[in-house]
């Protein structure tokens, strides 16, 4: 397995096809050389954290949620919630990064989801909102033990649009998708 880079074209197409086959495919020595990539800090760490992403391996997995959290970056928390590769592929990773939030203290917690600021920043917003499941949203829910009146207003917009999601929107997917006429 070549590791993807840039010194190849198109490097998105790269890590996406590499990021599918360590989804379908658990493989120790592939996991082994992702695992390696993200022990080093170099110029394909960032790559390695993508396909970390795409990782069913509990051990890679556990290894990139701690390294995100560990540069104390909440655009980077963002980026990697709301990347390709996490969003479509693992829930598994998500719960691992949201794990290692949690073990953030308090004071850090309350600082990332701007809990105590009339006006939420922006990142603390975008992380919030890069939630994509009610499992997601209680896991998020249970970080702070008072999230504040703006951030609160956030968690309950996020709650009522993922029930939207489920009611709604699968109710009227099944409904067109089952009626032949519309076929």
């Amino acid at each position: 397995m070549l590791f993807p880079n840039s010194m190849r074209d198109d490097v998105h197409k790269q890590v996406t096809a590499v990021c599918h086959f360590f989804f379908t495919h658990n493989t120790t020595k592939e996991e082994s050389v992702l695992e390696a990539q993200l022990k080093t800090r170099g110029n394909q760490w960032s790559t390695a954290v993508q396909l970390a992403a795409c990782s069913h391996g509990d051990r890679v997995v556990k290894l990139a949620a701690k390294q995100i959290v560990a540069t104390k970056n909440a655009a980077i928390f963002a980026s990697t919630l709301q990347s390709d590769f996490s969003l479509h592929y693992n829930a598994k990773f998500r719960r691992a990064l949201w794990t290692q939030i949690g073990k953030m203290t308090a004071e850090e917690r309350n600082l990332l989801f701007s809990v105590d600021e009339p006006v939420p920043r922006p990142a603390s917003k975008i992380l919030l909102h890069s939630i994509r499941s009610l499992e997601e949203l209680s896991q998020v829910r249970s970080l702070v033990s008072t999230w504040g009146a703006m951030m609160s207003k956030h968690l309950e917009y996020i709650e009522r649009h993922l029930q939207w999601k489920i009611n709604v929107s699968r109710t009227s997917l099944r409904d067109f998708f089952s009626n032949h006429a519309t076929i």
